[in-house]
């Protein structure tokens, strides 16, 4: 505070100065002022740098890059959704054209096969059992081996079958490596008519010497490369009806479904192991599903409920038929009750 100008005596002035809320001449207060003034500016400067800050690189920003970022990732995944389901499509058919042509190979192979050779005779019962029965207990010991290489026509049938065994036991040895199973091959033939001019061999029915064998080389089968492939000995009618599950089956593939959860389990088709499909008489018949029950479970439920509706009803009024007391009111012949006569 200046006292010479605000005019004030020596001894006001120090009146003033000693108060709770000392005077402040114009000069001192715009003095003031505009220090607060130039603070004030300095902050809103350094709050518009914040901002411009937060704009640049605040969370707004962070949330456009992260979706960016999604639908980036949406985008590749996308692709590689579009890419698997080709490729599911793609092993389907590859599938069902190895199947068909594995049931071709086998058309001119006939129902009968040859059982596998024991040192035992068998039991006179097996003579009295019917032929299905028979022909399903020969085929459970046997192999049916594609794309090993034969040998030109011409070769003796003893040359022949040695190659043939030979291979045969390559291929099995290869599938019982890193694992104590050893495998015992009872017999080995070529099935069909020789034919020089295809360019596939014909397939080889491998008789093992027991079930457990069997399982075992089908367990392992996936690991064989082309042209190599393995499958069980199914009879006529049990192949007719895989040919029909493999329709169905590249059917659903097309539809979207992923091939890794379509099994088929002998004449059932699964989908994560829930049953959708099945063979009877070589004719395919879809399981009904709980979307397709839905409507009829409604139904039944409304005509139930309907019913128990109705049958409520008659009871009330049948209960209220029973409840009403009879009426002491006598009638005479003319229609008149006694109290009207009078």
């Amino acid at each position: 505070m200046h006292r010479c100008c605000t005019g004030l005596s020596l001894a006001v002035f120090n009146a003033v100065s000693s108060s709770a809320a000392p005077f402040h001449c114009l000069i001192c207060q715009n003095s003031l002022l505009l220090k607060e003034v130039s603070c004030l500016k300095d902050t809103v400067s350094s709050l518009k740098k914040e901002i411009s800050d937060l704009k640049s690189t605040g969370p707004s920003n962070t949330i456009s890059l992260e979706v960016t970022a999604l639908q980036e990732k949406v985008s590749t995944l996308s692709h590689v959704v579009s890419q698997l389901k080709t490729s599911n499509q793609q092993e389907a058919s590859n599938e069902l054209e190895t199947h068909q042509s594995e049931d071709a190979a086998l058309g001119q192979f006939s129902n009968s096969t040859n059982p596998p050779t024991t040192t035992s005779a068998k039991p006179a019962s097996s003579r009295n059992r019917p032929s299905n029965s028979i022909d399903l207990n020969e085929r459970k010991y046997n192999i049916i081996l594609f794309g090993v290489t034969e040998m030109p026509r011409g070769s003796s049938r003893s040359e022949r079958f040695s190659s043939d065994y030979e291979e045969v036991s390559n291929v099995l040895a290869r599938l019982e490596e890193n694992s104590e199973h050893i495998c015992l091959i009872r017999d080995c033939r070529r099935v069909g008519r020789y034919n020089p001019q295809s360019e596939r061999p014909r397939p080889l029915l491998v008789t093992l010497g027991s079930t457990s064998d069997v399982s075992y080389i089908l367990s392992k089968r996936r690991s064989l490369t082309s042209p190599l492939s393995i499958r069980r000995d199914f009879s006529p009618s049990q192949r007719s009806d895989r040919s029909i599950l493999f329709r169905e089956k590249d059917k659903l593939v097309e539809s979207g479904i992923d091939i890794a959860t379509i099994k088929i389990r002998k004449s059932h088709l699964y989908v994560s192991d829930r049953l959708v499909g099945r063979v009877a008489n070589g004719v395919y018949i879809s399981s009904q599903s709980l979307g397709e029950l839905a409507s009829s479970l409604s139904e039944l439920g409304t005509s139930l409920s309907v019913s128990q509706t109705d049958l409520s009803t008659s009871q009330s009024v049948s209960n209220s038929h029973s409840a009403t007391p009879p009426s002491n009111t006598m009638v005479n012949s003319s229609g008149v009750t006694p109290s009207e006569s009078n």
